[in-house]
């Protein structure tokens, strides 16, 4: 006999937060998981161990990450939602995920993806399983395609159903997100950091971008135009204006009007380094001049810190690279 709940729709954003939870209320556990994820609808066996969901998740700028169990078997029932993507792999143990008349299952070499244009589900936990779910915004996908690709989209992006984890790249994107998910126990400063976190995002959704099958992948993959010395120097200018701020490589590539493959491509071209190590360079320019200025009261820990170098030994070691002394070093030279 099946125990059918009725709909609960989804609580509020979870912005920012970390969801830890485990329920035994087939009503919490779909206000929760709808609230995270998508709105649902949970069937499970009554005759099966007693109905018990545990969820850890964490909402970062631009994508949610999970890990999401049940101690019975269940059917999540969804309804379309089109403003985002829904990408699922496994830790340990599989789940089916159906979508029209198309079943992926997904386990720790495969991953299922969702793009809930038609009315998805996802069944299993016959046998002990962990998903590890993430839901992508359909914005925040299509504009990291747009920056890797130095073009708008002209059609609709479509994913073909599954992707596989087991080569070399598959295995260092999952174990990315992996590891990102077995952070879900408690608020990290460096991940809340938003130098930390709109990076991680990128990294997460391009390595997705990348691995997948879609109908961009081919302008994806092309070999990317070289932009003239005009555009790395436009780029830099641009660094040095703004590196006060979590720049990323797609908020240079965008100021310059390039695709971030591009970008990259020129940089090493035409100036044998990449964006971001020569964003870093700047960056110790301005720490190395602050530092020979700074006041009584100044640190090499918080200058450094206004820099957007939030790991000390790290600072220190680019710094003696660069100008052959320490940071403390050039800061009891200080002429203030």
């Amino acid at each position: 006999m099946v125990n059918r709940v009725a709909n609960t729709p989804a609580g509020g954003p979870l912005s920012g937060s970390i969801v830890n939870i485990q329920t035994d209320s087939v009503d919490h556990a779909q206000s929760v998981g709808g609230a995270v994820y998508h709105p649902h609808e949970i069937t499970y066996q009554e005759r099966t161990p007693r109905f018990r969901m545990s969820l850890r998740a964490r909402q970062l700028s631009g994508l949610t990450v999970g890990l999401l169990e049940y101690k019975s078997a269940v059917r999540l029932h969804s309804e379309p939602t089109p403003d985002s993507y829904q990408v699922n792999f496994t830790a340990f143990g599989a789940v089916n995920m159906t979508q029209g008349s198309t079943t992926v299952t997904a386990s720790p070499e495969y991953a299922a993806i969702h793009d809930w244009t038609d009315r998805p589900n996802l069944e299993g936990w016959y046998h002990p399983a962990r998903v590890v779910g993430m839901k992508i915004p359909r914005e925040q996908m299509h504009n990291e395609l747009a920056a890797l690709t130095g073009t708008q989209l002209t059609e609709t992006l479509r994913f073909e159903p599954g992707m596989d984890l087991n080569s070399p790249a598959g295995q260092e994107w999952k174990h990315m997100v992996a590891h990102l998910a077995r952070s879900l126990t408690a608020s990290t400063p460096l991940i809340d950091n938003p130098m930390v976190d709109a990076p991680l995002t990128q990294a997460v959704v391009r390595g997705f971008l990348l691995l997948s099958h879609h109908n961009f992948s081919r302008a994806l993959h092309g070999e990317p135009k070289i932009p003239g010395p005009h555009y790395i120097e436009a780029a830099v200018a641009f660094m040095h204006e703004h590196c006060h701020l979590p720049l990323s490589v797609k908020d240079i590539a965008e100021a310059v009007n390039v695709s971030i493959r591009s970008l990259q491509v020129g940089f090493r071209t035409h100036r044998d380094r990449t964006p971001l190590q020569t964003l870093r360079e700047i960056r110790l320019h301005k720490a190395h001049r602050e530092l020979l200025t700074a006041h009584p009261h100044d640190t090499v820990s918080a200058i450094a810190s206004r820099w957007g170098f939030s790991h000390p030994g790290r600072f220190a070691s680019h710094y003696a690279q660069l100008f052959g002394e320490s940071p403390s070093e050039t800061l009891s030279r200080s002429t203030t």
